[in-house]
């Protein structure tokens, strides 16, 4: 800054770090004045996320949502130039709808003898799977590989060696699952050395679709599923500033967003409904509320004794690179500001309620209105 006090991308991180400095007011002032300059569409783009997150901690709630809601027209216009596919991820989702909605054991798959069984971490993204990753992480018997392709590589090998997915889940026996597994192990050992003395822990939020293939090869593991509030969950993402991909671009609008948010969360009352598979709920809530409490009932579902250093998870975040869009929150001490945030924005939030009802009621969360008002 001291060299060129006037570069807008330079004016723009410097913003993000007052503002990290809980310099709100100086750090928005700093960015509002690179917006005026900046001229990479994508600097521009994370400029006016980082505008609404300081003005929505400020209390201006007005301003940070036209923030955020020309921040997500950006991304639209750029998945728009890059011919992102967005409705490709959507006809997959709706395969697998489609093929679970009928759906009967054709083979007696418990007899598939698997020694590693993992743990799956699941749910809507930013339902909380990175403070919960992180937790984990450093029980010490439990190693973890977070938000990875593992589940995407084993499908691409699915289709070359038994055809379409997910109808060719009916091919998957005991001459061949042998294989189908090594491939997933294989994926995995990419990232880490696998340690058979300790229970494996894979998050990656959107595996949620794929619960039907994580069955047919490890029906004996437990699958821990993570939920919040509706209306969090899918402002959450309309507010994250993610990596442009085919899911990612469903979350530019909240009516997108909800309607993303249905499909998915159908398909999995789906996959509970006809699958006899070992999960167990892990509310974001009781996470902010009550985290020891809630981290006890989990380790006691995973058959693991309590440990006191799932407790010192900001400690340890805070000494390595975290690339979720959940930093900011797994490397400070636990907090529920963002509990109960959707009130803020019931206004914009309104024409979303619809999809987002059933879910709201199926979940047992409260959607009464409030007669506060909004921030200016």
């Amino acid at each position: 800054k001291e060299i060129d006090p006037n570069n807008p991308e330079i004016l723009m991180i410097n913003g993000v770090i007052l503002g990290k400095n809980n310099k709100l007011s100086e750090g928005l002032e700093e960015i509002k004045r690179s917006i005026k300059h900046l001229y990479s569409p994508v600097i521009l783009c994370r400029a006016y996320f980082e505008a609404a997150k300081l003005s929505d901690s400020l209390g201006k709630y007005i301003q940070a949502y036209e923030y955020y809601e020309y921040g997500n027209s950006l991304i639209e216009k750029r998945a728009v130039e890059l011919a992102v596919d967005r409705d490709q991820y959507l006809v997959d989702i709706n395969k697998n709808i489609d093929y679970f909605k009928y759906y009967k054991e054709k083979n007696n798959i418990k007899e598939y003898f698997s020694e590693i069984n993992p743990i799956f971490v699941i749910g809507f993204p930013n339902s909380e799977t990175t403070l919960l990753g992180q937790s984990l992480e450093y029980h010490p018997l439990i190693q973890s590989i977070n938000e990875k392709p593992v589940i995407n590589v084993t499908i691409e090998y699915l289709c070359d060696y038994l055809g379409e997915y997910p109808y060719c889940l009916d091919k998957i026996n005991n001459s061949n699952v042998g294989s189908i597994r090594e491939v997933f192990f294989q994926e995995i050992s990419n990232y880490i050395e696998i340690d058979n003395e300790k229970l494996l822990v894979y998050k990656m939020p959107l595996n949620l679709i794929h619960v039907g293939l994580i069955y047919k090869l490890f029906p004996k593991s437990k699958i821990i599923f993570t939920e919040r509030h509706p209306c969090d969950a899918c402002l959450s993402c309309y507010m994250q500033y993610f990596s442009l991909n085919q899911a990612m671009t469903h979350f530019t609008s909240l009516e997108s967003t909800a309607n993303f948010y249905a499909l998915v969360m159908g398909l999995w009352q789906q996959y509970t409904d006809v699958l006899p598979i070992d999960w167990h709920a892990l509310r974001y809530e009781s996470l902010v509320e009550d985290f020891e409490g809630t981290m006890r009932a989990l380790l006691t579902f995973l058959d693991l004794e309590w440990d006191d250093s799932v407790l010192s998870y900001h400690r340890h975040a805070q000494n390595k690179t975290i690339l979720t869009p959940s930093y900011s929150q797994v490397t400070q001490p636990i907090y529920a500001d963002s509990k109960e945030h959707w009130r803020r924005y019931e206004e914009h939030l309104k024409p979303a309620l619809p999809v987002l009802e059933p879910f709201i009621q199926h979940f047992g969360y409260d959607a009464e209105p409030t007669t506060s008002t909004q921030g200016s």
